[in-house]
């Protein structure tokens, strides 16, 4: 029975050493910083854009912009400006990469803000589903659209209706088939 009663506190003993020591050098290493993003977003970059003359951004008529998903899921983001100017930002798997502008007829903005009226989309909630239920996996669509003089967005992630995600299909076809023209 001593040799029992020996071996549990032997091993009792050598636990509680090696817990004292791993909490002890745990506590002694540095935080390490906060690793800064490798890439600016998908706005700054358009913000920063050279040679466009880019209105303010309180005159954006639609953005669309399309997160990824951490994986093969493009990543970009379109704007559409009330002088019409259009400028994207291809990212992440994105065809096209890289920035692109290009001159829009008005007409065709309207439209887009038409089929937003007959969707609903302004009565829509701000983020479908929830923001806390958004799945990482999955793209995640930005739309905002002014309506007369207020900017209207929505976040959607999944489970939208089918009118939003045919819409957002369909503005998404439409964009990749613009005649973007390469900024340098």
């Amino acid at each position: 029975m001593n040799r029992y009663g020996f071996i549990v506190a032997f091993v009792l003993g050598g636990s509680l050493l090696s817990c004292h020591l791993f909490q002890k050098s745990s506590m002694s290493e540095p935080a390490l910083p906060p690793v800064p993003s490798e890439r600016p977003l998908i706005t700054e970059q358009i913000d920063s854009l050279p040679s466009l003359p880019l209105p303010a951004p309180a005159s954006i008529l639609v953005r669309i912009k399309q997160a990824g998903c951490g994986g093969p899921c493009p990543e970009w983001e379109a704007r559409f400006y009330a002088n019409g100017i259009a400028t994207f930002i291809g990212l992440n798997g994105s065809i096209p990469q890289g920035a692109y502008s290009l001159e829009i007829p008005e007409d065709m903005i309207a439209n887009w803000q038409h089929q937003a009226e007959d969707i609903l989309f302004f009565s829509l909630p701000d983020s479908i589903p929830a923001s806390e239920s958004f799945l990482p996996e999955l793209p995640t669509w930005e739309i905002e659209i002014r309506n007369d003089s207020l900017l209207y967005r929505v976040v959607h992630n999944h489970h939208g209706t089918v009118s939003l995600r045919t819409f957002e299909q369909q503005l998404e076809s439409w964009i990749f088939s613009l005649p973007w023209e390469r900024i340098q």
